[in-house]
């Protein structure tokens, strides 16, 4: 202590100023490094939450282009046509699916989890009866097709598009949630 009080009060203040400058300098360092993480965290989630909107939307549109291609194969009169149809719902049911097992890759919650499983048991449940409507489509019953299509298969599938808005809205009420 007796040190301390030899040096003058100009080195003294100076030490403390200096002292306390070295403080300042190591909170303001430790802030950024808080915030970079943060920030980098707050990012990771965002993208994660937007990859898993896409696919739902991508899902979305594939059901939907799938019901419409489902309904042209009720509205065909020759069979070429109706199998072009049929082929296109098979190629919207594929990227149903790529996009399904994308987001299940993601990784899911548990709400997210059963209305996955809710959307895809929809979209299986659309088999037999588009198999049905191809039938009476070969066998020139296109009215009891498109009838088949529009009372079986266009419900299934405007279940299945307002699963997957509820899962749009979880994502979307994800990414908020990291905004705020």
């Amino acid at each position: 202590m007796t040190h301390l009080r030899a040096v003058k009060i100009g080195a003294r203040l100076g030490i403390g100023f200096g002292i306390i400058l070295l403080m300042v300098v190591c909170v303001l360092a430790a802030d950024i490094l808080i915030s970079a993480n943060a920030r980098d965290a707050q990012n990771q989630g965002l993208r994660h939450a937007n990859a898993k909107a896409v696919q739902a939307g991508l899902m979305r549109s594939a059901v939907l282009e799938g019901g419409i291609a489902a309904r042209n194969v009720g509205l065909q009169y020759t069979t070429p046509s109706m199998l072009k149809e049929e082929e296109k719902f098979q190629q919207q049911r594929a990227k149903f699916l790529e996009a399904q097992k994308k987001l299940t890759d993601l990784g899911l919650g548990d709400a997210e989890k059963a209305i996955v499983a809710s959307i895809v048991s929809l979209n299986a449940q659309t088999d037999a009866p588009l198999k049905e409507a191809m039938e009476l489509v070969k066998s020139y019953s296109n009215e009891a097709a498109g009838k088949l299509i529009s009372s079986q298969i266009d419900p299934l599938n405007q279940k299945a598009i307002a699963e997957i808005d509820k899962l749009v809205n979880l994502q979307q009420a994800a990414i908020d949630g990291l905004l705020e």
